[in-house]
């Protein structure tokens, strides 16, 4: 879990050096919106559209086309979608809001659960609505893109082979606030707990109550890292019973994290 929040501050660190290089020329925005209003109709506003590009990429846990695609194309994506007000600055501000939109659905479609894809759009567009300029709006987006894709991507990371393991890990991450049990699981999927425990335990090396229990911690890390919101919020939206829950399990991931990495050392 320690890594887990080192390598995402590493990657939004990153991000935020990378958008200072990348700013798109206000000027050239201005004059391509005065363009697009004065010699193209609208319905040829819509052409290329990198947005379903992205929701491709988020949906898939593609991280590197995303970050590649949002440094060199981040005037494109605020450009693309016609033209929203008649000041640079709230057009951008307006679709920075539609990008936020587009990325949390996204990773929705990815695996992400709603409820907390939701939360973070929501942190998100307050983010938004307190930007006073084009890199704020700019560094906003790409950070949100990046945490977008890589919750998609962690869900990811080990193909699955087995139809039901796959479909269980879906109904829990799509679950994670509620008091989810083996057997309502096995009951969704049409089979038998012990065969979903037999078979989850044979595919993932751990049980179905380990996996719901890292998927929980692994939502609330994000969210600690990525909000601010307040610690009990986050555990009531990860489906901890408690603060004191929270932290003793978390001490527990920590504890069996360092008995391995010993392991690996001797």
């Amino acid at each position: 879990m320690r890594n887990f929040i080192v390598n995402e501050k590493q990657i939004l660190d990153k991000a935020h050096e990378n958008f200072i290089s990348n700013i798109p020329d206000i000027d050239m925005i201005a004059m391509k919106m005065q363009a697009l209003s004065e010699t193209v109709s609208i319905s040829e506003r819509y052409g290329d559209n990198l947005e379903s590009e992205h929701m491709e990429w988020i949906s898939n846990g593609e991280v590197e086309k995303c970050k590649a695609s949002f440094c060199n194309d981040f005037t494109k994506l605020i450009m693309q979608g016609g033209i929203y007000a008649n000041s640079v600055l709230k057009h951008v501000e307006y679709a920075a809001v539609m990008q936020c939109v587009i990325y949390t659905n996204a990773a929705i479609n990815g695996g992400v659960s709603a409820r907390t894809a939701w939360a973070i759009r929501e942190f998100f567009l307050r983010k938004i609505d307190k930007a006073v300029s084009i890199n704020e709006y700019y560094s906003i987006c790409y950070e949100l893109l990046i945490t977008c894709v890589e919750m998609v991507k962690e869900l990811k990371v080990t193909p699955v082979k087995n139809i039901y393991v796959k479909k269980a890990k879906a109904i829990i991450t799509s679950n994670l606030e509620k008091t989810v049990s083996v057997s309502q699981v096995a009951k969704q999927l049409g089979i038998t707990s012990d065969y979903l425990c037999r078979v989850f335990k044979s595919n993932e090396g751990i049980t179905v109550k380990q996996y719901l229990s890292e998927q929980r911690l692994k939502t609330a890390a994000r969210l600690l890292q990525s909000t601010d919101y307040p610690v009990i919020e986050i555990c009531q939206l990860c489906g901890f019973s408690s603060q004191g829950y929270f932290a003793k399990l978390f001490k527990k991931i920590l504890w069996r994290q360092s008995l391995e990495i010993q392991k690996t050392m001797r």
